[in-house]
């Protein structure tokens, strides 16, 4: 009887074990979801919708080293629904494929059946579903210009916010707030225009392209701006292209980096401009002249059936209230720098510089300061003093969206 009840005992323990290991499978398994897709054309753009019922985030964006591949860096469970259905019945997508990464990430690499140019990329709520535009109409302007103007278009992006209208004119103070506002650092000059050549010799297409993306990872870390770079490298990008990809992002505003130079090496100091008709002082209208001469600024077209001169008044309208609002950005910038004691503060100025005339989008130009003067080179180059401006930066655009 002893022999039976041990028997017995030894088969409970040995079903109980089983139930709980059927239970673990059933509770924590995860189950991949059928994934529904939809696809249709737009005026200048296709658009493809999946939809994800288990949610996810989109983390950044990329389209490179060929137009008809699109990589996605995607976090949550919509990594295992995409990796179950490796198959797809689209005539734009012809396959997917994603990889692993750290902290429930994938890299998920769409490949088109033509070339395309990614235009943008977002995931709505209620109901989950990843967005993605493709564009050929951009894609033929750009196979009209350089090679190296057209490698600067494709950058990584952060997840972006909901698409602004694209009809409106004036800075959208009375739109509905996207969930973050978009923000654009432009690495003044870059390629054969070297801009300002430093006393250690020191290009200053250099510097600002290193302080410009040291301040957009700062600004991406905050957690509650949308960046997008001007370029990534070493390459001329026109201002009239400047201006493209800050409308093309909905920017609230584009901020451009330089360093100045002076005959007079003991000036020293970062300044703020923002665009005047009349210079604010002789030193803005000597920046003015310096700045300007890598190239002269286009004339901006609207539309096609509209007069030149109702443009020009539309121009000219636009270029009041985005001056406005980017003088109330420098002055909320300019503050932060003198509260955090952020190096030495020039006042503010104005100029008639180029790359602030985008029409539709406030903009700021800051000098991080004299590449003539010694001290002043050795800290514009420093990561700390660039990290310190980034701060500032931040704090000042947080007061600036608060107001409005």
């Amino acid at each position: 009887m002893s022999d039976l009840n041990l028997f017995l005992a030894n088969m409970y323990r040995q079903l109980r074990f089983l139930v709980f290991c059927f239970l673990c499978i059933f509770f924590w398994c995860d189950p991949a979801q059928a994934l529904s897709l939809r696809e249709g054309k737009h005026e200048g753009f296709t658009r493809f919708v999946l939809d994800i019922p288990r949610g996810g985030t989109l983390v950044s964006k990329e389209q490179k080293p060929s137009l008809k591949t699109l990589t996605l860096i995607l976090q949550g469970k919509i990594c295992a629904d995409l990796r179950a259905h490796p198959k797809v019945n689209s005539k734009v997508i012809r396959s997917w494929r994603v990889e692993g990464r750290p902290q429930r990430q994938c890299r998920v690499r769409f490949f088109l059946h033509k070339d395309l140019r990614l235009k943008r990329a977002f995931i709505l709520a209620n109901p989950s579903r990843l967005v993605v535009d493709l564009s050929e109409k951009q894609l033929q302007l750009l196979k009209k210009q350089s090679p190296q103007v057209m490698t600067i278009s494709v950058e990584p992006w952060q997840a972006e916010p909901p698409i602004k209208p694209t009809t409106y004119l004036f800075h959208p103070f009375l739109l509905e707030k996207p969930f973050r506002p978009t923000i654009v650092i432009d690495a003044g000059h870059g390629g054969h225009d070297p801009g300002s050549i430093s006393c250690q010799g020191h290009y200053e297409k250099t510097v600002t392209l290193k302080a410009s993306q040291v301040i957009a990872a700062e600004l991406k870390k905050a957690g509650r701006y949308h960046v997008v770079l001007t370029r990534h490298r070493d390459v001329f990008v026109p201002k009239r292209q400047r201006f493209a990809i800050a409308r093309e992002a909905r920017a609230d505003f584009l901020i451009s980096i330089h360093a100045d130079n002076h005959p007079s090496k003991k000036l020293r100091g970062l300044t703020i401009y923002t665009l005047s008709a009349k210079a604010s002082d002789k030193e803005a209208a000597r920046l003015s002249k310096q700045e300007n001469k890598s190239e002269f600024l286009e004339d901006l077209d609207f539309t096609a059936n509209t007069t030149r001169d109702v443009s020009n008044v539309l121009i000219d309208i636009a270029q009041r209230s985005s001056k406005n609002t980017a003088l109330m950005l420098a002055k909320n910038f300019h503050g932060c720098l003198s509260e955090k004691k952020v190096g030495k503060i020039m006042t503010l100025r104005s100029a008639d510089l180029a790359v602030l005339k985008a029409p539709d989008t406030p903009s700021i130009l800051v000098e991080l300061g004299y590449l003539s003067n010694v001290k002043d080179e050795k800290l514009v180059r420093s990561v700390s003093y660039q990290k310190k401006l980034a701060q500032s930066l931040i704090n000042a655009l947080d007061r600036y969206f608060k107001k409005v």
